[in-house]
């Protein structure tokens, strides 16, 4: 007998509200606070993602191999940046009022931004505990209500 197939939400976007943690100056890491999390620097905003096709992920890769083509031994940062430049500008589906990827200065701001991104495609379709059939931070896109 066949195993039936997972069925998972056919609803592309997700939204999911972007914070910046707060870093020591001198190691970069993350600080956290009495009580094991992580404390908050800013807040981004709520940002709306466009869960990849496969399109989307060749796409994704080409960018990311004319980003680095002919450029061997790219520093840390400059391999991060990479990856979040290849990514975000396109499967951003929609950002606070007021955002301009040109304008953005602040490397970690993009991290935290490719870090919501991340986990909400990793999150995408998994089992909700307690027969929650999805993830309450999936929602419609503005665009297609």
């Amino acid at each position: 007998m066949p195993t039936p197939q997972t069925e998972l939400p056919s609803n592309r976007y997700f939204t999911k509200t972007v914070t910046v943690p707060k870093r020591d100056p001198d190691t970069q890491t993350e600080i956290k606070g009495p009580d094991g999390e992580t404390l908050v620097d800013h807040t981004l905003g709520n940002f709306t993602f466009k869960r990849p096709s496969v399109l989307d992920l060749r796409d994704i890769g080409l960018r990311r191999a004319q980003a680095i083509a002919g450029t061997p031994g790219l520093d840390v940062q400059t391999q991060v940046l990479v990856e979040v430049c290849a990514v975000l500008p396109y499967q951003v589906h929609a950002a606070p009022p007021g955002w301009d990827w040109e304008e953005q200065f602040e490397p970690w701001d993009l991290v935290a931004i490719y870090q919501a991104y991340t986990e909400g495609v990793q999150e995408y379709g998994k089992p909700k505990p307690n027969g929650v059939d999805r993830d309450p931070h999936w929602e419609k896109s503005p665009a297609t209500g």
